[in-house]
């Protein structure tokens, strides 16, 4: 029951932050755990601190999550690619199943599965691997990686070198390796036990203490070490001083046996594993992989998995206070690593919508931490007053920052449209009326010029109206030459009157070509009643015309120069600016067809 309690918690707490959007590369994530008896004192902190935060707050969508744990022997628990937060919650509850109850610790073989294991994964996706454990070696007596010394406490077992191999084998396949070692249960710091060989050994409860190298019964003096072992497996030969170059990988660290009774048991202070910390299995893996063993320290119990999988850690501010619609968020990034890193901040995202006004860069250096700025632009959707929004940040390079979601507090202010009792949701129709009114106002003012150009038209915008006493007011008529900029003042609108004649062609002609090198007088427009007629003077400059052309008006005309440039000549009614804005702005009284004679 208080593991399912604290299954469902986890998905309280953490709902905004199981599952991560942002698009990143996806990792495979190889948890080695040691299960042994001597994890049982830190096993609270590494399911709340460690495991949770890494499932949590560095895994994206898309990630595999592997989990293997070793104590007699390695055994592979769960590998699920987390799709959805119930496969975290999956991830969560099957760890909360193991328990450290191991009575041995088969380092050498948990080494080699975890390389076979991870060999096999596809090769496409980027490795990660934790390693957690005390460090202790304490093979179980059928093991294939037993423990072997001389006379003299030297190491005959071989496993040194299976380890370094099998380290050198992992550092050229590229895998990413952390190791986090925890403290020995019942051990004092190694600095306070005497190293030196025949030392004397601490006793107690009235039981004999004994002599003896600590690598001759390597799995009693181990279990002595985790303080766990039963009293006959921590007899005589256990308790002792056993020097740091005799003991192997880790073995029987300075512990505790309780003991008392009979048959000489008693309780050893020793320096075998602990003493070992320089020489050991673990630190062999260390050195050939070329990564630091990171030290279990209960005092920063926040930051474990970053330490874990060497991610930047993020604190997010706890409440920017009364802000406006544009704002800056700091944002406190650690880093863990012993090298500078370039954390570049390409999106926070509230809602579905991107609140980041610009992307930001911010170099934190080694083991140092700095102060991300973030320019803010809230949603006009929020109204003024207090919230608190979920967040999630995205980074650029799949950098794997924790935690990706969180939340940000503020109290918003009245802006100048808010303290006025507008509405955010009001915004859309002020414009829209602004617009509308702003649009009305150029129309109008072009309506006030055109007009004013009628009333007092010049010679060279508004042609000459010429009458006669029998048919009234003669409309000009307009030549348009296609290619030929038209807005010439009234040098081609001429009116025709009845019986008339106009000439059209280059040079000194009344309706004018200019576009190409053409002559005057290659053709005539001729006013017969209330038609028109085009006369060509010069039939080959019309590849079209046999003869005159009659109703001409509107209709296209050919005209082939003598280096064979070809336009195109229309002539029609001649229509002032002030009727065209008129007619389409349906404001005049006498509707009609433009062009029509009035």
């Amino acid at each position: 029951m208080k593991k399912l309690l604290f299954v469902v918690a986890l998905t309280v707490s953490f709902g905004v932050g199981y599952i991560h959007a942002q698009q990143s590369d996806p990792i495979d994530l190889v948890v080695l755990v040691d299960t042994s008896e001597s994890m049982l004192p830190y096993w609270q902190d590494t399911t709340d601190y460690i495991i949770k935060n890494i499932v949590t707050g560095v895994l994206h969508k898309g990630d595999t999550f592997h989990l293997i744990s070793f104590a007699s022997h390695p055994e592979l628990e769960i590998s699920k690619r987390i799709e959805t937060q119930q496969d975290v919650k999956n991830i969560l509850a099957r760890f909360l199943l193991l328990q450290p109850l191991g009575r041995y610790t088969d380092l050498v073989a948990a080494i080699q599965y975890l390389y076979q294991y991870v060999i096999d994964l596809p090769l496409a996706t980027q490795k990660r691997i934790i390693i957690l454990t005390d460090g202790i070696d304490d093979p179980p007596p059928d093991s294939s990686f037993p423990l072997r010394f001389g006379p003299n406490g030297q190491d005959l077992s071989g496993n040194k070198q299976i380890i370094i191999d099998t380290a050198q084998a992992m550092r050229q396949h590229g895998w990413e390796v952390h190791i986090i070692q925890y403290p020995i249960a019942g051990s004092v710091p190694a600095s306070s036990v005497p190293k030196q060989p025949g030392a004397q050994l601490l006793g107690g409860n009235g039981a004999q203490a004994g002599t003896g190298e600590a690598g001759k019964t390597p799995s009693g003096s181990a279990q002595a070490a985790r303080g766990g072992a039963s009293a006959g497996q921590a007899q005589g030969q256990t308790s002792g001083q056993g020097s740091s170059g005799q003991t192997s990988g880790g073995q029987a660290a300075a512990g505790e046996a309780p003991g008392g009774g009979a048959g000489g048991q008693g309780v050893g202070s020793g320096s075998g594993a602990a003493g070992s910390g320089e020489t050991g299995l673990l630190n062999d893996l260390s050195k050939t992989l070329g990564v630091p063993i990171q030290q279990f320290e209960g005092g920063s119990k926040q930051n474990l998995a970053n330490i874990a999988t060497g991610s930047p850690s993020i604190t997010f501010p706890k409440n920017l206070g009364n802000i406006g619609y544009e704002t800056t968020a700091p944002f406190v990034i650690r880093n863990f690593e012993d090298q500078p890193i370039l954390v570049q901040l390409t999106g926070i995202v509230y809602d579905g919508v991107n609140i980041l006004r610009h992307p930001v860069n911010q170099p934190v250096g080694a083991k140092k931490q700095a102060t991300l700025k973030a320019p803010l632009r809230l949603p006009v959707s929020l109204s003024p007053g207090a919230h608190t929004i979920d967040v999630e940040l995205q980074f650029a390079d799949s950098l794997r920052v924790s935690p990706h979601a969180g939340r940000l507090a503020f109290t918003l202010r009245k802006g100048l449209i808010e303290a006025q009792g507008i509405s955010f949701y009001a915004l859309p129709v002020l414009f829209g009326l602004i617009f509308v009114a702003v649009i009305v106002l150029i129309i109008i003012f072009i309506r006030r010029i055109v007009a004013g150009l009628g009333a007092a038209p010049s010679a060279s915008i508004a042609p000459r109206v010429r009458f006669d006493g029998a048919n009234g007011a003669i409309n000009p008529i307009e030549l348009r030459v296609s290619g030929q900029n038209p807005n010439i003042g009234g040098r081609n609108i001429h009116p025709v009157g009845s019986g008339s004649r106009r000439t059209v062609g280059g040079g000194g002609s009344a309706f004018l070509i200019y576009l190409y090198p053409c002559p005057a007088h290659i053709g005539e427009i001729v006013s017969v009643g209330e038609s028109y007629s085009f006369v060509p003077s010069r039939p080959e400059y019309f590849p079209d015309l046999s003869g005159e052309l009659n109703d001409c008006l509107g209709k296209p005309i050919r005209v082939r120069t003598s280096e064979g440039h070809e336009v195109t000549i229309t002539f029609r009614r001649y229509v002032s600016p002030l009727e065209e804005v008129n007619r389409i702005m349906h404001l005049i009284d006498k509707p009609g067809t433009p062009g029509a004679s009035t």
